[in-house]
């Protein structure tokens, strides 16, 4: 008589953890090993290169087949150029695209993973974040402004920046966040077993990134700007994911170009090779940024934010019933 067996099935890895993980080990898979990372910096280069020189050449020669003085040029230095701003929007907001591609192709991690414990952008968490962030920056601003007014006036073409200000700085925001808080932490922290250990130092990394690239190395402005990328990397570690890291960029960013553009001072807030910083600048940062920490933490708890990355086990692969050869 023929009996039925269940034919051997063979279980496939996952690339996920397998036990519950926070945000900057979300690379620490069964399939982890140590070339991936480096894997993925040069697959990151490539495509930042590529897609920069693409962008490059569209914007640029699109303004010299329909120039205009009114723009300028996108070649320009000149912080106050239209055309120089949409440039370096659109390039920085296209490290979104490296990022991504770079890490699921050198790790097979889903790209949602990059953005979150739960392997998605969580927008609502991100309204929220922005909506309790906006009147701590209005104050803040708001009161700079009257006690220290800026040097230089409105500039020529603030409709327009104001403009790229609104539509375009919040992808460069997320393009920067992506880069530092999110494909740079989980490469770094996939390195160190400890949680604690890949924490501290992913962050130290990132932070000290972020500072430098922007140009100057006035000790000052590297300590004010290193204050921001440890703020951002505590509240990307304590709410699993990078939307209120880039709710704090975004409002940031948004609201002093709002400032700046209308009120004056415009070309000031930018950090340049050559800008300096004094220390009332960074305890003023370090203050607001303490707030905006603690109001994030205090949602995040509110809305009962996920910040664990819990595996799910996979269902069982149906068995294959085959039959036995008869005697």
């Amino acid at each position: 008589m023929e009996q039925l067996v269940p034919s051997a099935t063979l279980p496939t890895r996952p690339t996920t953890p397998t036990t519950p993980s926070l945000f900057h080990q979300l690379l620490r898979g069964p399939r982890f090993r140590w070339w991936r990372p480096l894997l993925s910096l040069l697959l990151f280069a490539a495509f930042t290169g590529l897609i920069f020189a693409v962008v490059g050449m569209i914007v640029v020669g699109g303004f010299s087949l329909a120039p205009s003085t009114r723009w300028g040029s996108p070649l320009s230095e000149d912080a106050t150029n239209p055309a120089a701003m949409l440039l370096v929007d659109l390039l920085l907001a296209s490290l979104m695209l490296s990022t991504l591609l770079s890490a699921w192709i050198a790790h097979r991690v889903r790209p949602g993973f990059l953005l979150s414990v739960t392997g998605r952008f969580r927008w609502r968490w991100l309204l929220r974040c922005l909506a309790v962030l906006l009147p701590l920056w209005a104050v803040y601003l708001t009161f700079s402004y009257l006690t220290g007014p800026p040097e230089s006036g409105r500039p020529e073409h603030w409709v327009i920046l104001l403009v790229l200000a609104l539509l375009l700085t919040p992808f460069q925001c997320a393009g920067e966040e992506l880069v530092f808080r999110g494909w740079l932490t989980q490469h770094v922290g996939a390195y160190f077993r400890h949680p604690v250990v890949g924490l501290v130092v992913s962050t130290l990394v990132s932070a000290a990134g972020f500072a430098l690239v922007h140009g100057s190395l006035d000790p000052w402005i590297l300590l004010d700007l290193g204050i921001f990328g440890v703020a951002a990397s505590l509240v990307t570690w304590r709410t699993g994911g990078l939307e209120s890291a880039i709710a704090i960029h975004v409002v940031n960013n948004v609201t002093l170009f709002v400032f700046t553009t209308t009120a004056g001072g415009y070309s000031e807030s930018f950090v340049q090779t050559d800008s300096t910083g004094d220390p009332v600048a960074v305890l003023w940062t370090l203050g607001v940024q303490i707030v905006a920490v603690g109001l994030i933490l205090w949602q995040a708890r509110r809305a009962q934010i996920t910040r664990m990355f819990i595996p799910v086990a996979p269902p069982a692969p149906p068995a294959i019933w085959i039959a036995p050869l008869g005697y």
